[in-house]
């Protein structure tokens, strides 16, 4: 047998299989608005803080009334209320 007939399968790295960043689509009261990237291990207060950046020109001059992070971060909804 030669040397390349003897060699194992490779072991495949947990830490390499997951990713770094995640896509998480952005809405405002149901309606796309965007993507954001985040880090896979970044909290959800972290996650919240980055959207509400990213839609701040959209809900300006409405009052927020929720903001809805899916349970593993696969959306985020801004619910917004117009000021009367």
């Amino acid at each position: 047998m030669t040397k390349k007939q003897q060699s194992s399968w490779p072991v495949p790295d947990p830490q390499a299989l997951t990713p770094d960043f995640i896509e998480i689509p952005v809405s405002v009261n149901g309606k796309f608005h965007s993507v954001v990237l985040v880090p896979h291990d970044c909290s959800r207060r972290h996650v919240e803080r980055v959207v509400l950046g990213v839609v701040a020109k959209a809900i300006q001059g409405k009052t927020v009334t929720t903001v809805l992070i899916g349970d593993r971060r696969q959306f985020a909804n801004v619910m917004v209320q117009e000021e009367k």
